[in-house]
């Protein structure tokens, strides 16, 4: 029996391009938690956003202005001072190929 993806998972597939198939299912977070993208775990609504990465992927917070967001999948944010610096933060290196806009 699977149990149905909900919430920010789904989100998370569909935009980044994952395949959410019949193999593919995580547990509903109970009333007030939060689901990190990854599914790995459950957090309380109130780490949501709360300044503190409490996911292991870091889905429960979003980049600063003064971050780049890196483009892999899961937020995952890094110091301006380390964009362009020659070492790859973002696990794609996208930190390090910025496309101009």
């Amino acid at each position: 029996m699977e149990i149905p993806i909900r919430g920010i998972v789904g989100t998370y597939y569909s935009r980044f391009g994952g395949n959410v198939g019949t193999n593919l299912a995580f547990p509903a977070c109970a009333q007030g938690q939060f689901q990190c993208a990854d599914g790995s775990k459950c957090i309380a609504r109130t780490l949501f956003q709360n300044g503190n990465v409490d996911c292991p992927d870091g889905s429960d917070e979003e980049c600063t202005t003064s971050q780049f967001a890196c483009k892999c999948g899961a937020v995952r944010c890094v110091a301006e001072k380390f964009v362009m610096d020659g070492n790859w933060d973002c696990e794609d290196g996208s930190d390090e190929f910025i496309e101009n806009e």
